[in-house]
């Protein structure tokens, strides 16, 4: 595509030497097709200029390394447990994430988390730093008079109490990283800013070049106009008039407020109202209709000449569309690149390490003995061999025992029951020889063809044993049951990266993963609210008010983010499908995106724009089969036998609901 994005910014700079340059992008994505450009065009040997996405950029300028997750937990739990003693690693796990997550956002923007933290709640303090006018002062002060003139309940005081020791424990969080010489992603930013103003950073590059960009953090923001007043940054930004010319439409929020692009940095066009496009949109019931509709659609378009899946995309914002879509394309579809992970969550290893997790955590709740729960037994081994064949007799003796909790004697004594799957853990080595055991054990079942489970078995296993790793390093002497939580909250994030043929072939993206690139054909599945936009961005323990205080990004910001990526990747595209779930649910889908509202009323050709809309439902035949009766024939001797057992009672039976 001659015009895309990317294409532009490269033409901007084909020509000179660029030794001495460093381009910057929002994603690797954005960064490697960049590169292979250069790498193309090129018909002699040159330097290449440095290539990164924004978040290598920063590290590489960070004199320190960003910290893993679990060793800021672990010092953080360190400090929080100062200011409360009987605060355990288990309870503080989930509330510590939140914790991290809130400091990295205060840095990020360059807030002084003393101020936010300590003296928030004092009207005065605030009005007297700040200046704050009408709606801004109300909405803060009238948040803290929720904790004023009346009794508090426990969760108040519970709040107040936290929140009072938020500064010292951001402070003394800060020292123990710089001890260690470590900081998370926010703390580098900050760095960067502090070293930049007072001239102690020397930039490896005579030139900068940032493309691609939307909604600055107060950093990012402060890096470039410090890079600007050195005269050493261009800036690029992606912009259309539809959306930055209406002041009311929320994807130019952040363009309408950058003070950069009134000093004209930026490339806008007006594709909108120049490029004629076909925009089709489909509803279809439930995932499963939709990968169909999409295989369908592909099967027509690999005839057509015009098509070229090089140019086009499948956008999945509900990443777990992948597999159903990989097993539902057309084999025709010569080439496919994936560039987005599969959350291991939904796998069926996923689920098997889960059960196993479940099974182990509530043995080891049951006092001083190993036993485990009746229910989670059987939930495990159903999935570690769904035939069921091998587990008929052990469920009669689960069932014949009438208990709750069945002892790891009795399972171990069975043929049935693999030995690694009931023995007892206690200690880091025995977990993960645990789990490279269970892992084995279910790769052994996998059919040869599928390729894609075994390399998720394998990538869930070698991610698990680096995980496991990890916790052996760490000074903190973690329980087992505090083990296996990390373990179970590391399945709700962890996802297998595929790769493919980077460059060609169509390709298969999440939706943030699309930003600065361009296609020809774009393809959206899971077009619904909660997916498109995105429900939230995540707990935190700041509340609304003291977040629109410190201008922390609010929801209807966060709307504005998706808004525009969506919008720009429209703006381009020749032929758009954008597909819904139809189907109602009773707290999601079955609505449609307000976007889709937004094109229908605005995007039309009565409207002055190129576009042409077609509405398309998809609708499944239902299947009526002939009812079978039910007929069970009593003898005599059946009504005999009826009689003694449940009216005469013999053997105290008794005819009971459970019994009927």
């Amino acid at each position: 595509m001659e015009d895309a994005f990317l294409e532009k910014v490269y033409n901007q700079y084909k020509k000179k030497d660029l030794s001495q340059y460093c381009f910057v992008f929002p994603t690797r994505r954005a960064a490697y097709v960049f590169r292979q450009r250069f790498l193309q065009s090129s018909d002699k040997t040159t330097w290449l200029p440095e290539i990164l996405a924004i978040r290598d950029f920063v590290e590489k300028l960070t004199p320190y390394p960003i910290a893993d997750d679990l060793v800021m937990l672990l010092l953080l739990h360190e400090v929080a447990s100062q200011y409360n003693k009987d605060l355990t690693l288990e309870e503080f796990f989930p509330w510590g994430k939140i914790l991290l997550k809130d400091f990295n956002e205060i840095d990020q923007n360059l807030i002084d988390a003393e101020i936010l933290y300590r003296h928030s709640y004092e009207e005065r303090e605030i009005d007297a730093r700040f200046s704050l006018q009408g709606d801004d002062l109300e909405d803060v002060a009238g948040f803290w008079k929720l904790f004023s003139n009346k009794p508090l309940s426990t969760l108040q005081e519970n709040f107040l109490a936290n929140w009072k020791s938020m500064p010292e424990i951001y402070a003394q969080f800060k020292q123990k990283l710089a001890e260690k010489k470590m900081v998370y992603e926010g703390l580098a930013y900050r760095h960067i800013v502090e070293s930049l103003n007072d001239d102690t950073l020397t930039l490896p590059w005579k030139k900068l070049v940032f493309a691609g960009f939307y909604a600055l953090s107060v950093a990012e923001r402060s890096i470039l106009e410090r890079l600007h007043d050195l005269q050493m940054v261009d800036i690029f930004w992606d912009v259309d008039g539809y959306y930055f010319d209406n002041n009311w439409h929320e994807a130019g929020l952040y363009l309408r407020r950058n003070d950069f692009l009134k000093q004209e940095f930026s490339w806008k066009k007006n594709y909108f109202k120049e490029q004629p496009k076909t925009i089709h949109i489909t509803g279809a019931p439930l995932k499963t209709a939709q990968v169909k509709w999409i295989s369908n659609v592909l099967k027509e378009k690999i005839n057509d000449p015009s098509f070229n899946p090089a140019t086009s995309v499948i956008v999945l914002p509900d990443e777990t569309m992948l597999l159903s879509l990989l097993y539902s394309l057309p084999e025709e579809l010569k080439g496919l690149n994936i560039t987005m992970g599969f959350p291991v969550k939904q796998s069926y290893v996923g689920s098997l390490v889960n059960a196993f997790i479940q099974l182990h955590k509530n043995a080891l709740a049951s006092a001083d003995k190993y036993d485990f729960k009746h229910n989670d037994v059987l939930n495990f081994l159903s999935l570690l061999d769904p035939s069921l064949k091998s587990f008929s007799g052990l469920n009669h003796l689960l069932s014949a025992t009438n208990l709750i909790y069945i002892p790891a004697e009795k399972l171990k004594d069975h043929s049935s029951v693999p030995a690694f799957a009931v023995e007892r853990i206690t200690d880091l080595p025995g977990l993960k020889n645990s789990f490279i055991q269970l892992v084995s054990f279910y790769k052994i079942q996998i059919p040869a063809s599928d390729q894609i489970n075994t390399i998720i078995s394998e990538f869930v296993r070698d991610s698990f044993i680096d995980l496991i790793a990890s916790m052996e390093r760490q000074s903190v002497s973690l329980s087992i049951r505090m083990a296996l939580q990390i373990v179970e909250e590391a399945m709700l994030t962890i996802k297998v990266p595929f790769t493919g043929e980077p460059i060609k072939g169509i390709q298969i993206m999440g939706f943030l993963e699309t930003r600065t690139l361009d296609f020809d054909h774009v393809f959206i599945l899971s077009f619904n609210e909660n997916f498109l936009p995105a429900s939230s961005s995540g707990k935190t323990y700041i509340p609304y008010s003291i977040r629109k205080l410190f201008k922390l990004p609010l929801r209807n910001e966060q709307d504005a983010v998706y808004a525009y990526h969506f919008y720009r990747l429209l703006q381009r595209a020749k032929e758009v499908h954008l597909i819904y779930n139809t189907e109602a649910k009773i707290l999601s889908g079955g609505e449609m995106s307000r976007y889709l509202l937004q094109i229908a009323f605005e995007l039309n050709e009565s409207k002055g724009y190129p576009v042409k809309l077609f509405f398309n439902q998809v609708n499944s035949e239902a299947r009526l089969y002939p009812k079978t009766i039910i007929d069970i024939t009593k003898d005599d001797a059946l009504i005999s036998r009826l009689k003694d057992l449940y009216i005469k009672n013999e053997g105290n039976k008794g005819f009971s609901a459970t019994t009927l």
